[in-house]
């Protein structure tokens, strides 16, 4: 992985925030993921709900080309249904509206900065297409790809990981709840469930 900068190529060990595809894992390894977004679905309310990637069979779906809904579009077949590439998110949204297409597949919280609804399109979250992020290193650097994998782990076990999540990344997607999150409020909700016992007692 080179890039330049000033006109003088220089060497990257490391991409953050790659979303592997099978092209990329010919040149790239990478490492467990740090990150997720799900993907997000506009459409006239009018139509249908599309909640699952099953819901796209039959229909014309828009997506942005170039991007990782794209790619992944492609790679599930469009999921029975007709993929229309587009270079430019608002284009996808108005012809959505205007009914040329089902729906515009893209990328959640990325839809918020780009996009103007300013037509009511409804907006769904699609269940099971879900884009976790990795670091990628050069094919092979295992050695590297260890570390970084260390690091990760570390940061997750001794709570750093959770403050940054939340800092950055939790205003774009909620974190899933886990046991740890629950503890410090075990002794409320053991006194709620006996209280809802006692009352069906």
């Amino acid at each position: 992985m080179r890039q330049r900068s000033g006109g003088r190529p220089f060497k990257l060990d490391a991409l953050a925030n790659v979303v592997p595809t099978d092209a990329r894992r010919e040149t790239m390894d990478f490492s467990i993921s740090h990150a997720f977004v799900r993907g997000v679905v506009y459409m006239r309310r009018d139509q249908p709900r599309i909640r699952r990637s099953a819901d796209f069979a039959g229909k014309t779906i828009a997506v942005l080309e170039g991007t990782i809904s794209a790619t992944y579009a492609r790679k599930n077949h469009a999921w029975g249904g007709t993929l229309r590439p587009y270079t430019n998110q608002q284009e996808a949204i108005d012809a959505t509206m205007r009914g040329e297409i089902d729906a515009t597949l893209l990328v959640y919280a990325m839809d918020r900065k780009y996009i103007v609804n300013d037509h009511g399109l409804r907006r769904d979250f699609i269940d099971d297409i879900v884009y976790k992020f990795h670091f990628a290193v050069h094919k092979g650097d295992s050695s590297r790809l260890a570390q970084i994998n260390e690091a990760l782990a570390t940061v997750r076990d001794d709570g750093t990981f959770d403050h940054l999540y939340t800092k950055w990344i939790g205003s774009i997607e909620p974190r899933p709840i886990r046991l740890a999150d629950l503890r410090p409020h075990a002794a409320k909700i053991g006194f709620g469930a006996l209280i809802v016992v006692a009352i069906f007692w």
